[in-house]
């Protein structure tokens, strides 16, 4: 699956309430899914399918929101979100985790810390994803 990028200097502030959502996801299908359904809800998708790859597309996409995952090859997706609260252009940038891991997220003592503000559990319903999407963008505004 080509990774997509979101369409240069377009912001959630230019764009007329646009909102732009980086999913990181090693699955290329759950990928696909997610931006297929994001798209027809009408926000702008950027996706990274290589966990090494999302710091980079997260600091090209400038998200409003990010869809990690956790289980991933090579650096998972808790390290990733601490490499994320490091940096000053996407400390503040709302994360909602999805996981099959049923306790990925037990032992993390500063979930909003970390800027974590609500996780799924796989599989999941769309329309629980959709207003957890919508509740994460509505709290950043």
């Amino acid at each position: 699956m080509v990774e997509q990028k979101a369409k240069p200097n377009v912001s959630v502030r230019e764009n007329q309430g646009v909102s732009r959502i980086l999913i990181v996801d090693d699955d290329p299908t759950i990928v696909q899914m997610l931006s297929d359904i994001l798209t027809d809800e009408a926000y702008e998708v950027a996706t990274a399918t290589q966990s090494l790859r999302a710091f980079d597309r997260a600091k090209e996409a400038q998200p409003d929101l990010i869809l990690m995952d956790i289980m991933m090859p090579y650096l998972d997706g808790l390290d990733q979100i601490k490499l994320f609260s490091l940096d000053d252009d996407l400390k503040d940038v709302p994360i909602i985790v999805i996981t099959a891991k049923a306790h990925a997220l037990d032992g993390i003592e500063d979930l909003r810390a970390l800027r974590i503000v609500d996780y799924l559990y796989k599989p999941f319903e769309i329309s629980v994803l959709l207003e957890k999407i919508r509740s994460a963008l509505g709290a950043r505004r």
